[in-house]
Parts: C-alpha cells; structure tokens; sequence
C-alpha cells in the first residue's frame, strides 16, 4: 500500500492529493510521511524500482543506533541506549 501510494506520488504528483483523499489507496487518514520518502527516493533513483527502494529503509534501521547512540550517549547508561536501540530495530513492523 505504501509504495503505491509512493509511486502516485512519485509519476504524478499534481494529481496525488485528490487520488488519496478519495480513499482509492487504502484508507485516507493515513499520513503520507513514508509514501513521501519512498517517492523521494524514486526521485533520487530517477525510475520507479520497488525492490530497491528497501535497500533505503535498511540503511535507516541500520543507522538508527548510531544516531540514537550519538544523541543519548552523555545522558543515559549505554545499556540503555542499546536496549532501546534493540527494541526498535528488533521490532516486527521493521523487520518484516
């Protein structure tokens, strides 16, 4: 669902505000903030690849501890860090 509504962003932009309020693309109170990136990413790839744009969302979670150990490291216990970094990561919504 969410790389579809990517692809309508990403081929048609003008007409994509209409096409997802009318709820045609799953359902409307969504919020179009991954669509958004996915369709960035086409941008970037220049050409509308669904299978590559996982590659993005892998760097991501991958970079997510890092970042989270940058910005928290001189105020939590690394334990901490890492297990909330773990957490995340290891959540089933990002890892399936």
């Amino acid at each position: 669902m969410w790389t579809a509504k990517a692809r309508l962003l990403y081929v048609d932009p003008s007409i994509a505000a209409s096409a997802l309020r009318s709820g045609d693309y799953g359902q409307t109170p969504y919020p179009i903030g991954l669509p958004t990136v996915e369709a960035l990413g086409f941008g970037a790839m220049g050409q509308y690849d669904p299978t590559l744009i996982g590659v993005q969302f892998i760097l991501l979670a991958m970079s997510f501890p890092l970042a989270l150990w940058a910005i928290t490291r001189r105020h939590a216990r690394p334990w901490v860090i890492a297990l909330s970094a773990v957490a995340v990561v290891g959540a089933p919504q990002i890892l399936y």
